[in-house]
């Protein structure tokens, strides 16, 4: 059996906001959660899709190893950018989704992501295309062609 058939064709990282909160229900915060998913991806970024809470990366040509360090930068480049946004656009409305709350912090701390992500395996193109099409279905779709 060859090496590279231990490997995946690709992986697809799932990535849920705290509390499963429908933040990218608004069209500006679904903006910007893609544009940040389309910058250094790991391997080959074939597909990107956000829903209200979620946000699926289809990564090919890479282990689990890079789609964790992917799924780590994603995170820190993409939630400072939507808290921001957050903060301006939707203060009223959404701010206290995102705020954590603790005896022992001095101040408020703000979060949009939960911690880790979900990770599914596709082993056959077929599978890939056919993951494609649903996430297309599902939601606000970004394909690298």
């Amino acid at each position: 059996m060859a090496e590279d058939a231990l490997e995946p064709l690709a992986h697809e990282a799932i990535i849920v906001t705290v509390e499963q909160a429908p933040l990218f229900g608004k069209a500006r915060l679904a903006q910007i959660a893609l544009e940040a998913c389309r910058e250094r991806a790991a391997g080959v970024l074939r597909a990107c899709a956000v829903s209200p809470f979620q946000v699926h990366a289809l990564l090919a040509g890479c282990d689990l190893y890079a789609v964790n360090r992917w799924v780590e930068q994603y995170k820190a480049r993409s939630e400072p950018r939507l808290l921001e946004a957050i903060a301006r656009y939707y203060a009223e409305e959404l701010l206290d989704t995102v705020a954590r709350y603790s005896p022992v912090w001095p101040e408020t701390v703000y979060r949009v992501w939960q911690e880790g992500f979900h990770c599914q395996a596709y082993w056959e193109e077929a599978s890939v295309t056919k993951r494609i099409n649903a996430l297309r279905d599902r939601g606000i779709l970004w394909l690298n062609r």
